[in-house]
C-alpha cells in the first residue's frame, strides 16, 4: 500500500484483519496515513461519509457505543449497527439513503480458529431488504505445508 500512487484515487481506507489484529492505511485529501498493526481487543468503529466524516461520524459513533453497551455478542451487536437507519435522517445513517448514492449490499466475513465465512447479502430496491447468497467458508490450514 505504501507504494501506490493513490493522487488516481478517490479518497479511502483499507483495513486488513485477521483474529487477532489489524492495519489500517488512510488516502485522503492529499494525506497518506498508515497506522501500525494493533491488537484487535474491543469492538472497533470506522467509518467515512460522501456527505463528509464530520457530519456522519459523531451520530453514528454514538450509535455504536450504545449498539455495543448492550451485553450481546458482539456479531449481533454488529448486525444491528449496519442495519440501522434513522427515520428522518436516512441520509446520515450507517444503512443509508440518499438520492445520489446508497450501499447496495453488506458483506460479513468471520474468521474463527479453523475456518473463514463469507456473507453477501445484496439490497433489493432502496429499502432496508436483503437478498442473501448464501455463506461461502474455506478451511483454514492448521500449520504450514513443506514442498519437497
Amino acid at each position: 500500500v505504501e507504494a501506490m500512487d493513490t493522487r488516481v484515487f478517490d479518497p479511502f481506507r483499507i483495513i486488513v484483519a485477521d483474529r487477532t489484529q489489524l492495519f489500517e492505511f488512510v488516502w485522503a485529501r492529499g494525506e497518506r496515513r498508515s497506522h501500525p498493526l494493533r491488537p484487535i481487543e474491543e469492538p472497533l468503529f470506522f467509518t467515512s461519509s460522501g456527505l463528509g466524516d464530520e457530519v456522519v461520524a459523531t451520530p453514528r459513533r454514538e450509535l455504536f457505543d450504545e449498539c455495543f453497551a448492550a451485553p450481546a455478542p458482539w456479531q449481533a451487536s454488529q448486525d444491528r449497527f449496519h442495519a440501522h437507519s434513522w427515520p428522518g435522517n436516512e441520509r446520515a445513517s450507517v444503512w443509508m439513503t440518499r438520492a445520489d448514492a446508497l450501499p447496495v449490499s453488506r458483506t460479513e466475513v468471520e474468521i474463527t480458529e479453523d475456518r473463514v465465512t463469507m456473507n453477501y447479502h445484496a439490497r433489493l430496491g432502496d429499502g432496508a431488504r436483503l437478498v442473501g447468497a448464501g455463506p461461502m467458508s474455506l478451511p483454514l490450514a492448521c500449520g504450514s505445508r513443506q514442498r519437497d
